[in-house]
């Protein structure tokens, strides 16, 4: 007989520590081994706090305490699902699921995937909030995936899978992805996007980890909704009463419209050395930085000096915050940061890069303000064991200033990429499509024929977006790891000045290239 235990959460005033005791007391108490584990945390306001590293925070050792029977709890093939949305506090995002996802792994868990769940819930936000974000973590690699039970049906084999590929397409239906959204389409065009419910996504957890008649336990806020899942399933569930928090903080950022125009002879140049040291620029005159920085440990970029290659993970993070620190220094009160950054499967285990980024952009000085997932249709083919296709990035959003940074309100209003009805607000999920074969190929720079690769060319419609909303022509525009030049020939198209900084010499060309073409990536 399979058991599922529900947890209805009422919205009465937070005690964390006594919500954790409940949640230890039951998996101690109970000598019962779940195959799946479902827990929408109804944890939020003292677990992470600005001195979340103290060890003085009684919350810690207990959270210790909770993973480990949980742990302990969870069968050898079985999963941890946990549904965790990251939560403002004093003007700035807090963290939270990534947070909770470093904090599983220090206890023992293995990291698989942090989804994204597409969401419809609204805050009162510069960004409005349409994303949630599930962490899927397992006991060890011997873990049940039942991947058939959860494809979804591809948009159209032709359109996703023609030409010589056509050999590859699964009759019983694509890979999901790691962006959890729903599509009605007709022969390669998309008619509509649907967020998954509630329901929908417990039962997509519930039929990747685990089979009726074993042993589940799932904890949600929505009592209606696990009433619909458990009636589709064919389970009946036991209660634990906990409670959880009235609201986050909904306050609106003030914005500045003044911008600092600035006159330097240093613009509109590339700088072919480390951006650690950024002195050609003058302190407060940029308005907007936005770049994406080498992995760690992926690529070798055939420079000496070059960031990420042979340094250590702290070594890495050291150096990208010695960057922020220059990024911090030359940005305008109302300027902001802009960092795309994805992640890493290091032997079947999720490295958080952008947590890392995020912490030593926080030590210098900046506040973040959402994190952007950058949702991206067609993506480079992910490997590993059991796991969703790739399908996002992150791009973290920074300002020096709580509420006086620039934010373009009717660019703001314009944008929405999905095709569900009127929004009245820029979305925090951006869907943008990179070209296809734009990836590590090779591209024509000059008529006598000649070709230079680069590796990872993010799309211009992504930074064209970031400059419109935080910038005004005339502004300066830095992007500290220059690379292929999307930043600044798109900051130089839309009539901004523009620095770039770039190890590698023979990006030169290609640069140049790019600065006079209107050739799209």
């Amino acid at each position: 007989m399979m058991i599922i235990f529900l947890l209805y959460i009422t919205m009465e005033k937070n005690n964390d520590l006594q919500n954790i005791q409940k949640l230890i007391g039951h998996f101690s108490k109970h000598n019962r081994k779940y195959q799946c584990v479902i827990l929408e945390l109804p944890i939020i306001e003292t677990i992470f706090s600005s001195n979340r590293k103290s060890n003085n925070n009684p919350i810690y050792g207990n959270l210790d305490e909770l993973w480990s029977n949980i742990l302990s709890a969870i069968t050898e093939t079985g999963s941890l699902w946990i549904i965790a949305d990251d939560y403002y506090n004093n003007e700035k995002l807090t963290k939270f699921s990534f947070n909770i996802a470093s904090h599983l792994k220090k206890n023992g868990f293995l990291l698989r995937n942090m989804i994204i769940w597409y969401n419809l819930q609204k805050q009162s936000r510069d960004l409005l909030t349409r994303y949630r974000t599930i962490i899927f973590c397992t006991k060890n690699m011997n873990y049940r995936f039942n991947l058939d039970l959860v494809r979804e049906p591809h948009i159209w084999k032709d359109y996703e899978w023609g030409g010589g590929r056509r050999s590859r397409y699964n009759p019983k239906g694509k890979n999901p992805s790691n962006l959890w959204i729903k599509t009605k389409s007709k022969k390669g065009k998309i008619l509509e996007h649907l967020p998954l419910s509630t329901e929908e996504v417990l039962e997509r957890c519930f039929l990747l980890s685990a089979k009726k008649g074993e042993d589940v336990f799932v904890s949600v806020k929505d009592g209606t909704s696990l009433k619909s899942f458990e009636k589709k399933i064919g389970i009946s569930c036991d209660t634990i009463k906990l409670h959880y928090p009235d609201g986050m903080d909904q306050s609106l950022a003030k914005r500045t419209t003044s911008l600092n125009h600035v006159k330097n002879s240093t613009v509109n140049k590339i700088f072919n050395k480390s951006s650690e040291n950024m002195k050609e620029i003058k302190t407060n005159s940029v308005q907007l930085v936005i770049t994406s920085p080498p992995y760690w440990g992926l690529r070798n970029y055939q420079t000496t000096k070059q960031i990420g290659f042979n340094d250590t993970y702290e070594e890495y993070l050291d150096r990208l915050e010695a960057v922020w620190s220059e990024c911090y220094r030359t940005l305008s009160k109302s300027g902001s940061l802009w960092i795309n950054i994805g992640k890493r499967i290091i032997k079947e285990n999720m490295l958080l890069l952008a947590d890392g980024v995020a912490e030593r952009a926080e030590k210098v000085g900046f506040i973040l303000k959402d994190i952007i997932i950058w949702h991206k249709p067609v993506s480079v083919p992910t490997s590993g064991k059991a796991n969703f296709t790739d399908r996002y990035e992150h791009v973290l959003f920074f300002t020096k200033d709580k509420r006086n940074y620039y934010l373009n309100r009717e660019i703001k209003d314009q944008i929405n990429d999905y095709l569900d009805g009127p929004l009245p607000n820029l979305l925090n999920v951006w869907r943008i499509h990179r070209r296809i074969g734009n990836i590590g190929k090779k591209i024509m720079v000059s008529k006598a024929g000649k070709k230079i690769e680069h590796t990872a060319i993010y799309p211009d419609e992504l930074v064209r977006r970031i400059i419109e909303l935080c910038s005004q022509k005339n502004d300066l525009v830095v992007d500290p790891f220059t690379g292929s030049g999307t930043t600044v020939s798109t900051a130089n198209k839309l009539g901004r000045k523009w620095i770039g900084y770039e190890l590698n010499t023979s990006y030169n060309e290609l640069i140049s290239w790019r600065l006079k073409s209107d050739v799209i990536v």
